[in-house]
């Protein structure tokens, strides 16, 4: 089953070209052959007109004839014209054309008018007129005349072959024809999808007037379906952030507890890992809610230099940090087709890992390839094992429990990168000697790439 709009329109206008010029080239075909027909046997009808009249001034004498005619084809051995008398007595009287055969007498023999026939003979089938004429002397001579149908085969073959030649053109402008009928009419659905992307990356309002009456009602719909998913996303967007600070707010209580308890043991350490874990759960649990609207809104262009300048000024201002050299190398003008708060979450997570595990430095730079950006996040920490990448990027996996942390970051970074069908790459930073963090997010947005998983550990 054809499930393209364009192919079916394309195949079903050739199919009705096709048949429409096929019903009409046979129906002509018909009709010049007719005329072809109808013009060859006139022609032998003058013919036998003026064999008639030559028989009537000189009678039947074949010489006679011959000079009265006065056309060399009568003389010529099978020269594809012929005539013929017969006698009251059966006696035949030929042209010199006809050599050695004669004509056989007509099937239904007319008492008036002439008769015409098909007939078969050694010069091959001809077309043949006879008609009874009575002389002045009273006697009733048969006058035939023929001749070769080779001359309106001809006819027939050029009108075959022109109207063979007629009826392809026809059949590859219509071919033709289909095609820019078909993409003239679609031109407005595929500007709606042009004009949905545009708004999904612009937050622009497609306009009903801009389109046909046929499309104007769908691109209503479609307003106010993104419209709708907008305000669901928003909603549930808030009801999240209300239940992360609902649920953060006991945590920090008995966070405070422990601490102003003055406990000290294993008991005391395992039940702060706990509340860690509860948070990082909380902070994935929200990311994989943001992650999951991805598709049903539209995407924004996130401008990356502001997210890291803000980011890399807050970590820096973290008491201890000022040891930390941070490099940002960013075109001002560069965007990702990411929202904001998505971004800030992801570059938020890697730049937390750098500062915790780098030595002096932290460097944070973007490259545009084609149709994607390409974020790299660098330290000149211990990096992390070639064997061990994969398992890093794996949900709460936790390589170093020496230093304070959920092991969520990184899955919190691959949920987000997923959603929006980018892809998360670890590596050796080649310059700091660390772990080299490189994120491929899309340039502009990609319906088509949405929720597609493209997280992978690389070498």
């Amino acid at each position: 089953m054809m499930r393209s709009l364009r192919i079916r329109a394309i195949v079903g206008g050739v199919l009705l070209s096709a048949f429409v010029v096929c019903l009409g080239s046979i129906t002509l075909y018909l009709s010049l052959d007719r005329i072809a027909r109808a013009r060859f046997d006139e022609t032998l009808a003058n013919r036998h007109a003026r064999l008639v009249v030559a028989l009537f001034d000189v009678g039947p004498d074949p010489e006679q004839l011959a000079q009265r005619l006065a056309d060399p084809a009568y003389q010529q051995p099978y020269s594809g014209r012929y005539w013929q008398l017969i006698g009251p007595d059966a006696s035949v009287l030929t042209s010199p054309s006809m050599f050695d055969f004669t004509l056989p007498d007509p099937v239904t023999k007319a008492t008036t008018g002439p008769t015409l026939d098909f007939v078969t003979t050694s010069a091959g089938e001809l077309r043949s007129m006879a008609m009874p004429v009575t002389l002045d002397d009273g006697k009733v001579w048969q006058v035939m005349l023929a001749e070769s149908i080779a001359r309106l085969e001809v006819e027939r073959g050029l009108i075959r072959r022109s109207l063979g030649m007629t009826f392809a053109t026809l059949v590859l402008g219509g071919l033709i024809g289909s095609i820019l009928h078909v993409a003239t009419v679609l031109r407005p659905i595929e500007r709606l999808r042009q004009d949905i992307l545009r708004r999904w990356e612009n937050s622009e309002t497609l306009l009903p007037r801009d389109y046909p009456s046929e499309v104007a009602p769908l691109v209503e719909d479609i307003n106010a379906l993104i419209s709708r998913n907008r305000e669901i996303i928003e909603r549930s967007r808030r009801q999240g952030a209300d239940l992360a600070h609902a649920l953060k707010t006991p945590s920090a209580v008995l966070r405070n507890e422990l601490e102003s308890a003055g406990l000290s043991g294993p008991g005391l350490v395992r039940a702060r890992d706990a509340l860690d874990r509860i948070d990082a759960q909380v902070k994935r649990s929200l990311a994989r809610i943001r992650a999951g609207n991805v598709g049903s809104a539209f995407q924004a262009p996130t401008q990356i230099f502001a997210v890291f300048k803000r980011l890399g000024r807050l970590f820096q201002g973290v008491p201890g940090n000022e040891r930390f050299e941070f490099q940002l190398k960013v075109d001002p003008t560069m965007t990702v087709a990411v929202d904001r708060q998505d971004l800030e979450e992801i570059v938020g997570n890697l730049l937390d890992n750098a500062y915790k595990w780098a030595e002096r430095r932290v460097t944070a730079r973007a490259e545009q390839v084609d149709a994607e950006v390409i974020i790299h996040i660098e330290d000149d920490g211990p990096g992390i094992p070639e064997d061990l990448r994969a398992a890093a990027l794996r949900s709460g996996e936790r390589l170093d429990t020496s230093r304070p942390g959920s092991g969520l970051g990184l899955a919190i970074v691959c949920d987000l990168v997923d959603a929006y069908g980018g892809r998360v790459l670890l590596e050796k930073s080649e310059t700091l000697g660390g772990l080299r963090v490189s994120l491929f997010l899309p340039r502009t947005y990609r319906p088509q790439a949405v929720h597609q998983s493209g997280s992978a550990a690389g070498k």
